[in-house]
């Protein structure tokens, strides 16, 4: 339903990913990438604003790798400084399956810091 319009794709992270149901994260993962392929500069700040939402590992890894491309070679400090506060939430979440999805999260959060200075 969404062609090419990154902005509905990004709409879909919005949805709830049902959790045990094996690939009910796929929808999420497909709308990332959706969003990554037809995105430009404003999806990647606008799939920031959402990762928190994401729970799920699989969903939220989707959606980093997105932003690291749409961010290319030039960076973003304002996103790495957002993504380096979800993390410090998450810690104290004591959720497991977060602190897996993070190690992804602080890594790009360090590349986009890194490019953007």
């Amino acid at each position: 339903k969404c062609k090419q319009d990154a902005a509905c794709y990004g709409k879909v992270l919005d949805d709830p990913i049902p959790t045990g149901q094996g690939a009910a994260n796929m929808t999420a993962i497909k709308a990332a990438w959706m969003a990554t392929i037809y995105g430009n500069d404003q999806t990647a700040k606008d799939l920031v604003s959402k990762i928190d939402k994401i729970k799920d590992p699989g969903a939220r890894l989707a959606v980093i790798q997105g932003i690291s491309r749409l961010a290319g070679n030039k960076g973003d400090t304002a996103s790495a400084e957002t993504l380096e506060k979800m993390v410090e939430r998450d810690k104290t979440s004591g959720d497991q399956r977060l602190a897996g999805a993070n190690d992804a999260v602080v890594k790009i959060a360090n590349a986009l810091r890194a490019r953007g200075q």
